[in-house]
């Protein structure tokens, strides 16, 4: 009876183990994302983070608003190592042209930096045509000034929904607050699986992503 008792709970906690797994946990290739909402970043405190190979800075936003952290983050990233990217918050309501001229005037990209990324997120007040005329607009005058095709930065349902049959050819980045990876048909390379992680010489919390590849395939999106 005892011994019956003990295999069962043996069998439960082996369940509620892989239960509580995290699919992002497979992934060797691990980065973070961060902005001046992560304030003054200690960024050798972060190089004792192992297995961090990739940062993701945010640059722009809009017309007109550089973040107060970016230029300090972008140099100290290199400086440690660390792959870096550059991502613009897309604002679909005003001036694409504008939006390009601010981000181009953010960021000088250099050889081994990682693409461009728009962050498309805010889409209030926009048909669905109108948003994906304007992020195509974005997305082909960036590569042709820095020679490198960006990367998409979107929620699941959004690019599942809309994105993904307009930009089929661009390296997408999904944000999925889930235990479970993005479906492997939409060949994404970036998955944000958490806004709540710790890291050392972050204050607060930070966005946690992986790439799904080798660090050699990390490597080959560079520029």
């Amino acid at each position: 009876m005892f011994k019956w008792i003990k295999s069962w709970w043996a069998c439960f906690f082996f369940i509620l183990l892989i239960a509580c797994q995290h699919e992002a946990d497979s992934y060797a290739i691990r980065g973070i994302d961060v902005s001046h909402y992560q304030q003054k970043i200690n960024w050798q405190a972060v190089k004792k983070e192992r297995d961090l190979h990739f940062v993701f800075i945010k640059a722009t936003e809009s017309v007109n608003y550089q973040d107060s952290m970016f230029q300090r983050n972008w140099k100290a990233a290199k400086e440690i190592g660390l792959k870096r990217g550059a991502y613009h918050f897309f604002r679909p309501n005003v001036s694409v042209e504008w939006q390009i001229k601010n981000f181009i005037q953010q960021v000088n990209l250099q050889k081994g930096d990682l693409p461009p990324v728009l962050d498309v997120e805010d889409i209030k007040n926009i048909s669905m045509p109108k948003l994906i005329d304007r992020v195509g607009k974005w997305l082909m005058f960036i590569e042709e000034h820095y020679t490198i095709r960006p990367i998409i930065y979107a929620s699941l349902d959004l690019y599942q929904k809309h994105l993904q049959a307009a930009f089929p050819n661009h390296i997408v980045w999904i944000a999925r607050y889930n235990r479970t990876a993005p479906p492997a048909d939409l060949q994404w390379k970036f998955w944000q699986y958490s806004d709540q992680t710790q890291i050392n010489g972050i204050q607060g919390w930070v966005d946690q992503n992986v790439f799904v590849g080798t660090l050699d395939e990390l490597n080959a999106l560079c520029l």
